[in-house]
């Protein structure tokens, strides 16, 4: 009796580890503060005012750059800064406000482990009319509108960045070419997560999502998708409904047997 009741606990106490496991672990429930291919935390880093970069010469250390040339074997550097200051543009690259607008480039670049956000910003990064472009390792949060945008740029990557909290798209790419946006975590965009709107060869896969995507006048290739956070929450659903069946039927059994 003794035996099968301590058999009951010990079943019991596995699943609540189960259970208690896969909350920390799913990302629905997990909230990201610590961000980047290192690990890094927003309060160690740099804090950097907004960036404007309107022509290829404008890849300065005033403008956040520490290293590179411009060639696709030695892009130009924009890293570990905090950007939560915003400018007015209103020009023909775009009109709004931003905490870092690039325009009108063709260098090499990549802007990786980077904090943006600010909550009266138009958009959180805009590129318009850029090509060769690397976004990674970034996290941008709480922007106005969208927190990345490219218009009428061309071969962008955008990748293993954590993307939330914005009233219309997380990321949105418009007239745009050979935009890969991959391995990216999506959460609380009200619109969308990602848009995709009459570009071309653009290519979606292996991101996390909340929305999902939407998409006019443009056919993506989208491949191998990550579950989305509904998904989970079914999952730990169906999981919390087993896990009480079971602790019941469990006392039940002790109750019996002890009768």
């Amino acid at each position: 009796m003794r035996r099968q009741c301590g058999e009951v606990k010990f079943s019991v106490w596995l699943a609540t580890f189960i259970l208690i496991t896969y909350i920390i672990l799913s990302p629905c429930f997990f909230s990201i503060d610590v961000f980047g291919q290192e690990g890094i935390s927003k309060d160690i880093l740099t804090v950097h005012s907004s960036i404007q970069i309107s022509s290829n010469i404008d890849f300065t250390p005033e403008n956040g750059v520490s290293g590179g040339n411009g060639t696709i074997s030695n892009p130009w550097i924009i890293e570990k800064l905090s950007i939560t200051s915003k400018q007015y543009i209103n020009n023909e690259g775009g009109v709004g406000q931003f905490c870092i607008f690039i325009y009108n480039t063709t260098d090499h670049f990549i802007i990786q482990n980077i904090y943006v956000s600010n909550v009266t910003a138009t958009y959180g990064i805009y590129l318009y009319h850029v090509s060769n472009g690397v976004i990674r390792y970034n996290l941008i949060e709480n922007n106005y509108n969208t927190g990345i945008i490219a218009f009428s740029s061309d071969n962008i990557q955008i990748t293993n960045n954590t993307i939330r909290q914005h009233n219309n798209c997380g990321l949105c790419y418009l007239y745009s070419n050979n935009i890969h946006a991959s391995n990216n975590t999506f959460s609380s965009n009200k619109v969308a997560d990602i848009g995709d709107f009459y570009s071309n060869n653009s290519h979606i896969g292996q991101n996390s999502y909340e929305i999902g995507i939407s998409i006019d006048g443009a056919e993506p290739y989208i491949s191998d998708e990550t579950p989305d956070d509904t998904t989970y929450i079914w999952i730990l659903t169906i999981l919390i409904a087993v896990i009480s069946v079971s602790i019941i039927l469990f006392k039940l059994r002790c109750k019996r047997k002890i009768a």
